[in-house]
């Protein structure tokens, strides 16, 4: 184990914890030491011996429940939906009542061990490929054939970051999450991470032939995903934003744009205003969090046509796609993914949000569209940090 903590800092050790759906290297099913103190989660062990670190800013809508003889930490942990499982025989340092206070101090876990309540979030092993879209997708005006300097002044950057959705904008409750383990984060790119795997440049090429069919569209005239889309002078993307229940867990963010040539958003938005265009874009992105192979692109995914509040110069459109991703215990888990686009000038903004296993409230959708609408515009009030 490592060594002690300073003085003054809790610490509590225990043995034989198992890990279900966390990934990283940590081996499921194989028996741990873990090492808890004010700051974060250490576990040791595998062969050959090894130590991870996780600390409690990458736990997001975690809850600790008693089950039997163990405790269970279930929720999104380091990006993706698992489950830590504490034998309490093994505990040193701490009683289960301290363990609880110590979670719930350090990170905000929200302890259910005591209560004997059988809601359960059901969102285990959800693998972290909602990250892999980073970098495959430019979310609007996907191309290699840039039509204006992708360098941009300082002033039209901030410009273009103020038109985003901020932490303010949502109810009290609400926080930042970290992009790297947001189930979101690979959605709020702002702009190429590098170049991509051949089988991910495979995958992004299959799903965006799905999105051309679906659309009715060729490849040569698709400004979304296609050859014919170009690239804008800069893309700057919000902070994941995420709020965390007992049984439901809650993100949204956004993207925003903006192009040299309006005439080159004229164009988009040509396509963009094509009746199939919400549900068929919507299926795309969901088809890319599945890892966009070939089986993901065989399935269909339901989507839902969202009914959005009108601003008079913004033109917005939407659809809400679900998914069905595997989880921990063998099943599977319902995610509600929402993909609403606003279109006005010079900008093209794209709306992410997410909820699990409940459908994300349409009432605080409507009011981030007309919140963005209004930035658009320069009506409303700007974005600050």
């Amino acid at each position: 184990m490592a060594a002690d903590a300073p003085r003054g800092r809790s610490v509590i050790t225990a043995r034989g914890v198992r890990v279900e759906g966390v990934g990283g290297p940590l081996r499921e099913g194989e028996p741990l030491e873990l090492r808890l103190d004010d700051e974060s989660m250490t576990f040791h062990g595998g062969q050959p011996p090894a130590a991870w670190q996780i600390p409690y800013s990458a736990l997001r809508g975690t809850s600790l429940r008693r089950r039997g003889d163990d405790l269970e930490l279930s929720g999104w942990i380091a990006g993706s939906f698992g489950s830590i499982t504490i034998p309490l025989g093994t505990l040193e340092g701490g009683t289960e009542e301290e363990l609880a206070e110590l979670l719930g101090r350090a990170s905000g876990v929200i302890t259910e061990h005591r209560r004997r309540s059988p809601v359960a979030l059901g969102l285990l092993g959800v693998a972290a490929v909602l990250l892999v879209v980073a970098g495959l997708i430019a979310l609007l005006g996907h191309s290699s054939s840039p039509t204006g300097s992708a360098a941009a002044s300082s002033s039209s950057r901030a410009a273009t970051a103020e038109r985003n959705m901020v932490l303010h904008d949502l109810p009290s409750g609400w926080a930042v999450d970290s992009t790297a383990t947001s189930p979101i984060g690979g959605l709020l790119s702002s702009g190429s991470s590098g170049a991509a795997s051949a089988s991910a440049k495979a995958s992004f090429d299959a799903v965006a032939a799905a999105y051309e069919s679906c659309v009715g569209v060729s490849h040569a005239a698709d400004r979304i995903f296609g050859a014919a889309g170009v690239t804008p002078a800069q893309q700057l993307a919000s902070s994941p934003l995420g709020s965390a229940g007992i049984d439901s867990f809650a993100e949204a963010g956004s993207v925003t744009q903006r192009y040299t040539s309006s005439a080159d958003v004229r164009r988009d938005l040509a396509q963009i205003r094509s009746p199939r265009f919400a549900d068929c874009f919507a299926e795309a992105i969901g088809r890319l969090m599945l890892g966009g192979g070939s089986t993901a692109v065989a399935q269909s995914l339901p989507t839902t046509t969202e009914t959005l509040p009108s601003s008079l110069g913004v033109y917005a459109t939407g659809s809400d796609v679900t998914l069905s991703l595997p989880s921990g215990a063998g099943g599977t888990v319902p995610v509600d993914l929402g993909v609403s686009v606003l279109v006005h000038g010079n900008y093209e903004q794209t709306l992410y949000t997410f909820a699990s296993p409940t459908t994300f409230d349409p009432t605080l959708r409507d009011q981030l569209v007309s919140t963005l609408a209004g930035r658009l515009l320069g009506a409303g009030a700007s974005a600050s940090t």
